[in-house]
């Protein structure tokens, strides 16, 4: 069984996503590939939370179908390699960002410690 997710966890998480999606400047000290490593490390740690509370629904039930559906695609997303080249990896790092923002929201604040 996973541990509930931290607020300070949420926090770094959350600054992670709003870089990766543009709303923060990237700082000098960190580069576009370093935020794709720590968005695929932090979907890692997201994945065994929601796969927690997915388990708790219904096998069958819309909800349970469309969040293991989507947690299939984030998977099969954050398997790929990173891509080469600057726009590929800009447009990888944004989608990346966007599952984090999912995995977060679905995991709920009810879970946090």
């Amino acid at each position: 069984m996973t541990a509930p997710i931290r607020e300070t966890d949420v926090r770094v998480i959350a600054e992670n996503v709003a870089r990766g999606l543009g709303k923060k400047d990237i700082s000098e000290d960190i580069d576009r590939v370093t935020l794709d490593i720590r968005l695929r490390d932090h979907i890692a740690y997201l994945v065994p939370q929601l796969r927690r509370k997915i388990d708790g629904l219904w096998r069958g039930s819309p909800e349970w179908s469309l969040m293991a559906c989507q947690l299939d695609v984030i998977k099969r997303r954050v398997a790929a390699p990173t891509p080469a080249g600057d726009r590929a990896i800009r447009l990888t790092v944004m989608q990346l960002a966007q599952d984090c923002a999912w995995l977060l929201e679905q995991c709920g604040k009810g879970e946090r410690s």
